[in-house]
């Protein structure tokens, strides 16, 4: 038998090696095994196995060149990885155009594995001292061994004894010794007993089903909703798009689950934050006790890895987590439901770079399962997927809506933070002693210095982008790499000793504020003022107490569970988002700018809205004044058409960094070569109607986010409406690659789909 094995220190590559007839049963696709590479022991993971020598006539290999299986990670011999979690890995690793070894972490168990080796005296090697036939050096090492029937730590041998691993390679190969590794792993043996279960460590914790039952409420589900339960039952792979509001979304998902029950399947629920995760887990143990679990990287690691065995054996019939969630080992998978789908968080920032939206679509077609994406602010490309086909939840009463009143900047006098309607609502606010928030998504206080007398603007000497100045304490602060400069007296070009301010932050906002109504109790909740759970607890719930009249804050106060609700909230810049030089910044801003008028949702007693614009007729301003969400999705995506921006196409992101420039250049070279080639056959196809332009490629282009070091970072853009072909050509081009530039100390990422492009 022979088996193909991955091993996480070699990127692209796949080991294949001979398993001796006393492993052959124990080895199975999935299992760890430890195998020799070069000189030493490493430990990998089996990704396939065939019972017959590879055909490997045209490489020169001979089957007895393959190298034989040490041993077998007895820990994970009778337990290996799940089939569908191996099959998964790879597709995530042949989408993302990722390296296999990078994804196996997915979904190793979470344990802190230490591979140590024990050396023994073979029967062989016995035999040999008792004829007396070594040389000196040699018979000094089998005899240290001989006295240790129980073996000796490798690392105990090469100390107490001259050994390098050219001795050791000559006497393993002779059959004098042999190596056997010694696997220890914080979940072997009685740790996870020892470990309580999540159940019993929570804040909030409960005994059982029927601890603490859910108050139901008899909601009136529209007939899509009852398509998407049918579909539950057929056992195939689906797809839904829910759009419910906060209040009726969880009425719609205790009902799906309890279908899922109902075929005896499990249901899987994802969440894009910790303390998102955390929340609905409580209210999900409220209905189904100790039978759902909890997965984040927020857990202790003992508490990982007691709930990865307690998911293994099937102990959890729900599963609550974050994106990671779903390479769990939970079995017979029925449901996957993704909460707020939109999010950003759900894009993962490493290698293998992937999308949790799309991996969940991935593992519910190997599951035969439902995938169910939950928003009530869908993403453009789910909203696009699904136009004609919602699965829409609507509240049984009508619910007040927040007012809300647009005010046009450009009939303001110029440089006024707040309009004369603004200002005059929130004195009125106040003096009724209610609540007011001011939302402003930018810290500090200024944009930037801006010298009066020449125009020159303090940048970045790493990231050449505008230094952002805090006068709390005084600071210019750069936002890509995080270097600060002390505030200048003078300007570096004229020698000027005045300086203006280039828009608008929190910090300023502050003190116009309290400049504007000196009697009110004012404070600013952004990730600069705020900087532990306990400060920002402390601050919402002064402001809940009316300690706090008017708040100040970024989007940081709405992504929290329990955001704050106000009678007045007031945009100072609305369209601030706007001017962000990205294809996405509308959607961006049209989601925040939503998420945040929830803040003045307060039920049957709705609060005011005032938003200040300069480009009021902006369809994203349209849809929130007007409250339509189609006044946004639709002109959107008709700019998304025209312009051929996902969802409509598909963009690739390489991004080529190295800190000698003489070493990135020869790559940055290779690779625009190869795109021109390639891209130069794709123009030659027939066009596409009514988009700007077919697939090709932009770049290179220096990125100005160079990080804390100076690292010279260049990046590709590559546009195509036909993935599967360029996704093809790039596996080509990164074997090419690695083989001609096998060690330089280049690093080449590749994002497939990225959600940022800098």
């Amino acid at each position: 038998m022979f088996v193909d094995v991955v091993l996480p220190s070699r990127q692209y590559r796949v080991f294949t090696y001979r398993v001796p007839p006393r492993f052959q049963r124990q080895v199975q696709v999935g299992c760890a095994v430890v195998v020799p590479l070069g000189t030493i022991v490493v430990t990998g993971v089996v990704v396939s196995r065939e019972q017959t020598v590879p055909n490997t006539s045209g490489l020169g290999i001979r089957p007895q060149m393959y190298r034989d299986v040490i041993s077998v990670d007895m820990g994970m011999a009778d337990q290996p990885l799940s089939p569908i979690l191996m099959q998964l890995i790879r597709t995530v690793a042949s989408y993302y155009l990722a390296p296999i070894s990078s994804c196996l972490p997915l979904i190793i168990p979470p344990r802190e594995v230490k591979v140590k080796s024990r050396v023994f005296l073979t029967d062989e090697g016995r035999r040999v001292l008792a004829e007396d036939v070594l040389s000196m050096k040699d018979s000094s090492l089998l005899r240290s061994l001989e006295r240790r029937p129980k073996g000796l730590l490798r690392t105990t041998w090469d100390r107490s004894a001259t050994v390098n691993a050219t001795t050791v390679a000559r006497l393993k190969k002779n059959g004098w010794v042999e190596e056997r590794p010694m696997i220890r792993s914080s979940s072997d043996g009685g740790s996870s007993r020892k470990v309580h279960t999540i159940m019993a460590e929570q804040r909030n914790p409960l005994t059982g089903e029927s601890a603490i039952s859910e108050k139901r409420e008899t909601v009136e589900f529209p007939p899509g909703f009852e398509n998407m339960l049918q579909a539950l039952n057929q056992r195939i792979f689906q797809e839904r798009l829910c759009v419910a509001s906060e209040e009726f979304h969880w009425a719609g998902l205790m009902k799906a689950v309890m279908r899922v029950f109902a075929n005896k399947r499990r249901a899987l629920i994802l969440a894009p934050e910790t303390q998102d995760v955390e929340a609905l887990a409580v209210r999900c143990r409220r209905m189904w006790g100790k039978r759902v679990g909890i997965f984040h990287g927020g857990l202790p690691h003992s508490m990982k890895v007691a709930e990865w065995e307690c998911i293994r054996r099937g102990e959890r019939d729900v599963v609550v987590g974050t994106r990671s969630a779903l390479f769990l080992p939970l079995p017979d998978v029925g449901l996957i439901w993704i909460e707020r789908e939109a999010d950003a968080s759900y894009k993962e920032e490493h290698v293998p770079y992937y999308h949790a939206r799309e991996v969940a679509r991935m593992r519910a077609e190997l599951e035969c399962a439902l995938v169910v994406y939950s928003s009530s602010l869908p993403s453009l490309e789910i909203y696009a997927r699904f136009q004609h086909d919602w699965t829409f939840l609507k509240p049984a009463r009508s619910v007040s809506s927040p007012i809300l009143k647009m005010v046009d900047m450009r009939q303001v006098a110029f440089g006024n933070i707040l309009s004369p309607p603004l200002e005059e609502k929130i004195a009125q606010t106040l003096a009724r002693r209610e609540p007011v928030i001011l939302f402003l998504n930018r810290k500090g206080f200024s944009h930037g210095l801006l010298c009066k007398d020449c125009g020159h603007v303090p940048v970045c000497s790493v990231c050449h982008v505008t230094l952002k100045f805090f006068q709390r304490p005084p600071k210019l602060l750069c936002s890509y790499c995080g270097r600060t400069q002390t505030t200048p007296e003078v300007c570096a070009v004229c020698q000027g000793t005045v300086f203006r301010f280039t828009g608008v932050g929190t910090q300023r906002l502050e003190d116009e504020v309290a400049r504007m109504f000196p009697s009110a109790k004012v404070a600013r909740f952004d990730r600069e003022q705020v900087k532990t759970r306990q400060e920002a607890d402390g601050i919402l719930a002064a402001f809940q107490r009316g300690e706090i009249q008017l708040l100040i804050g970024t989007e940081w106060l709405f992504h929290r569970v329990d955001s704050p609700k106000a009678a007045l909230l007031g945009f100072p810049q609305a369209d601030l988002g706007l001017h962000i030089p990205d294809f996405r910044s509308a959607e961006r801003t049209y989601r925040t700018l939503a998420q945040a008028v929830r803040m003045a949702d307060r039920g049957a007693n709705p609060g005011e809205v005032i938003l200040q614009t300069w480009m009021r007729e902006h369809h994203v301003l349209q849809a929130i004044g007007k409250q339509d969400p189609e006044r946004f999705y639709g002109p959107e995506l008709s700019l998304r058409k025209l312009l051929g921006y996902p969802p409509f196409s598909h963009l690739l992101l390489i991004v080529i960094t190295g800190s000698q420039s003489a070493k990135v250049q020869p790559v940055v070279e290779f690779f625009k070569n190869r795109f021109e080639r390639l891209f130069q056959a794709e123009t030659e196809a027939e066009p596409v109607v009514e988009m700007v332009s077919n697939d090709g490629v932009l770049g290179p282009i220096h990125s100005k986010k160079a990080g804390s070091l100076k690292k010279k970072r260049t990046l590709f853009l590559i546009k195509t409406m036909r993935l599967p072909v360029v996704q093809q050509q790039m596996r080509i081009l990164q074997q090419e690659y690695h083989q001609r530039f096998p060690s330089l100390p280049v690093v080449v990422e590749i994002h497939v789909d990225p959600l940022e492009i800098h």
